[in-house]
């Protein structure tokens, strides 16, 4: 009896943690007009989107500081919502010999500065030569997705160049076969998103939950937090990196 009584007790004391927990919350979001989360996780949303025909995208004219691991950087994004050393308007055609890159987060940049990026430094390189660069990557692509990505430059935006180089990542050929796949009418999507209980689907739910946690409540968000600052922290080296599975694909 004695025990019954304490578990009820914990789940009482528990119970009445969270409701004040997600009550200081949400008078926080009242008096600050935003919610309690991590700030990099809104900076992501500010300028990374989803895309109906090949899944997700940067948004146009967006200039945050945005932070991968330790690392942070600036990101501005021009007017086709492609990364630029500003935000510039770039024109659909133009006279210049123009290159169109594309690539994940590697061709991105991520956590790195523009102008030190391999990207940015040809786009520089070759600036001074007359030529213009255009830089259509970003974290996580894969080959299904340049290919749509490229033809909707085409077909929809109306975008002229004259070169397109594709640099494919170790990853790509994990993300084609076992994260996205084309849809009945021609557009990207997430290998779960139109399967009933798929594992994709469960993983989602977890990440809605932590993403309702981060926004409404203090205690467990910071909780949450200080798991995930813990799994990077765990991670190997990017040296290591060269034995993950996702890339044994080239050995």
């Amino acid at each position: 009896m004695m025990l019954k009584k304490l578990l009820l007790a914990g789940f009482a004391f528990c119970g009445a943690a969270v409701v004040m927990d997600v009550t200081a919350a949400f008078v926080y979001r009242q008096l600050t007009g935003h919610s309690w989360v991590m700030p990099q996780e809104q900076i992501e949303k500010l300028y990374r989107i989803r895309s109906d025909t090949y899944h997700h995208d940067l948004a146009p004219m967006k200039s945050v500081v945005a932070r991968w691991g330790s690392l942070t950087a600036r990101v501005k994004t021009d007017s086709l919502g492609f990364r630029d050393f500003s935000c510039r308007q770039v024109p659909l055609s133009n006279s210049t010999h123009r290159i169109l890159l594309i690539g994940d987060s590697f061709t991105e940049g991520v956590g790195v500065e523009y102008l030190l990026t391999f990207a940015g430094r040809i786009t520089e390189t070759l600036g001074k030569r007359g030529e213009e660069v255009l830089n259509a990557a970003a974290a996580s692509y894969s080959p299904i997705i340049y290919w749509r990505k490229i033809e909707h430059l085409l077909n929809v935006v109306g975008l002229c160049f004259d070169e397109v180089v594709v640099f494919v990542d170790m990853s790509d050929a994990n993300d084609n076969a076992d994260e996205y796949r084309r849809n009945a009418q021609g557009c990207v999507e997430s290998v779960g998103d139109s399967q009933t209980n798929s594992l994709p689907q469960k993983l989602e739910g977890m990440s809605r939950f932590g993403e309702w946690i981060d926004r409404n409540t203090i205690l467990l968000q910071r909780v949450l937090a200080g798991r995930r600052e813990a799994r990077r922290a765990s991670t190997p080296a990017a040296v290591d990196r060269i034995n993950e599975w996702r890339g044994r694909w080239t050995t």
